[in-house]
């Protein structure tokens, strides 16, 4: 875990566990972050993309924590607040959002190559999530600017290909940002929570389910509390869908379970066989 609190970022970072909590502190990380993303590569080590110093100035290394040896070297990219990273079968890591414009990261070269640019700009607090196969992103609603409203836009990005670009698709039935995203075990996509602008004005409380193959939308039965700002979505093992979190009036809210007809899982999310993980080999600095 890597981060810090408004106005200032921490540079620590300290091991968790949801059966021991937190573990000892590591080494300081080279910037101190607020808002940052950390990615887990397959070879056990951690690297820490973003999140500001201060408000307003960027962190711009990539540090990267190896448990092995317990040291952090890095390399160097602004990617804002809480970039949406997404770790590839070949071993990189490709930037979706929040601004327009993609890059991929080669973690055994440390080197930033590539671009290609979101048909909707940029998506401000949108989402994006690995489609089944984790070779392409879908990115979705978030807004332009500051103050603009929710999109309703979707897109998709072959972020294996040759010369990946981005193509738009089926839109949402619901303008959304703030929403969370959970591929679910059958393959699909769901999206749960949101608002319409701010943190929390316009809640939209129907979720939508993506199908991949079709590419279109089905909307579910809502939940009853808002899931705006700070809310989230997990995957149980059993294959429901937990939704907890947001805000209002800048508290924060209480967490329920939400049930609806199950999609079944056989094994815990982290083991379903249906979903390839990414390559073994170790990733270099």
């Amino acid at each position: 875990m890597a981060s810090g609190w408004m106005p200032l970022g921490l540079p620590s970072a300290t091991p968790t566990t949801p059966a021991h909590g937190p573990g000892p502190p590591r080494p300081l990380l080279t910037q101190k972050r607020w808002y940052p993303t950390n990615v887990g590569l397959p070879s056990g080590k951690t690297l820490v993309f973003g999140g500001w110093d201060t408000v307003g100035n960027t962190s711009e290394d990539v540090d990267q924590y190896d448990p092995v040896i317990n040291q952090a070297p890095s390399a160097t990219r602004n990617v804002g607040n809480y970039p949406r990273m997404h770790l590839l079968p070949d071993g990189r890591i490709v930037k979706t959002g929040t601004s327009s414009m993609s890059v991929w990261f080669d973690t055994v070269r440390n080197t930033w190559s590539g671009n290609a640019s979101m048909t909707s700009g940029d998506r401000k607090f949108g989402l994006s999530m690995l489609m089944p196969g984790c070779e392409q992103v879908v990115a979705l609603g978030g807004k332009a600017s500051k103050n603009g409203p929710a999109k309703v836009t979707v897109e998709i990005l072959d972020a294996t290909a040759a010369a990946p670009r981005w193509r738009t698709t089926t839109s949402m039935n619901s303008a959304r940002l703030n929403a969370n995203g959970v591929l679910l075990p059958d393959g699909q996509l769901l999206v749960v929570g949101g608002n319409a602008s701010g943190t929390e004005t316009g809640p939209v409380k129907s979720p939508e389910l993506f199908n991949p193959t079709t590419e279109t939308w089905t909307t579910r039965a809502p939940h009853q509390v808002n899931r705006t700002y700070h809310s989230t979505a997990l995957l149980l093992p059993d294959g429901r869908v937990f939704v907890g979190g947001g805000e209002i009036r800048k508290r924060r809210r209480r967490t329920r379970p939400r049930s609806s007809p199950r999609p079944t899982s056989s094994k815990a999310p982290g083991q379903r066989s249906a979903l390839p993980r990414p390559p073994s080999a170790t990733a270099k600095r």
